[in-house]
């Protein structure tokens, strides 16, 4: 998985999803796999044409990123995804909860 996070952040995404989907089956529950989809959703949601497909999106990657949360609330980059979603939503009460838990 974190091989297939590196390939997505270089925006070599056949890469990517090449590594993520041969780990998939034997991860699917896991936080990484959680948040993982939550940021693709997330970068899916920036290509969205209308806006409630945005808003749609983004309520799905935040459901994601909040399992990945579920499994491992250590994670400091999820709370930065989290914080930036809610941005997104405008959520500002989230943001503050996220913030606290970074501190």
């Amino acid at each position: 998985f974190l091989l297939s996070s590196v390939y997505g952040n270089l925006g070599d995404y056949p890469g990517f999803f090449k590594e993520f989907f041969s780990y998939y089956p034997f991860f699917k529950s896991s936080s990484l796999s959680y948040k993982i989809q939550g940021i693709l959703t997330i970068r899916l949601s920036q290509h969205s044409k209308t806006a409630d497909e945005r808003n749609g999106l983004q309520k799905k990657a935040k459901d994601f990123l909040k399992q990945a949360e579920e499994l491992n609330q250590q994670d400091m980059g999820l709370y930065k995804a989290l914080i930036y979603l809610s941005k997104q939503l405008d959520q500002k009460e989230d943001i503050k909860k996220y913030l606290e838990k970074l501190t």
